[in-house]
């Protein structure tokens, strides 16, 4: 296998960046479709990547489904799906990920989003 180390590099140091926040922080309501989420330590900020608010608005209808969302993160997206979807199971390799979503599922009053540890599909079984 073949590494591109300048992206690697860059990742890191974006990662690192990303972490320089007053933790835990809460994030404004409007900036994150009306849900209340709280971002921990050790996930991913999404102060310094905000992909999720071009993608969330081109994600398909998902009332009455079940719905996977691999590497999960904070839960934004997770608990922007649970809003609608019948289930959904959120998943990340990061254990303070998972946490941090089960915490915001909590937030959101989300019943329905379980979220749990897992390397893409190694925690998951069939169904």
């Amino acid at each position: 296998m073949v590494y591109d180390w300048k992206t690697i590099k860059f990742a890191k140091g974006f990662i690192e960046e990303s972490q320089k926040e007053k933790f835990p922080y809460f994030m404004n309501p409007e900036e994150v479709f009306g849900l209340r989420i709280q971002v921990n330590k050790h996930v991913f900020s999404p102060k310094k990547a905000q992909g999720y608010k071009f993608f969330i608005p081109k994600l398909p209808k998902v009332k009455g489904l079940k719905v996977l969302e691999i590497g999960c993160g904070h839960g934004i997206v997770a608990c922007y799906l649970a809003k609608e979807a019948d289930y959904v199971l959120a998943v990340d390799i990061n254990e303070h990920a998972v946490e941090n979503t089960k915490i915001n599922a909590q937030h959101n009053n989300l019943k329905n989003l379980e979220a749990r540890k897992s390397d893409v599909f190694s925690n998951i079984k069939e169904n």
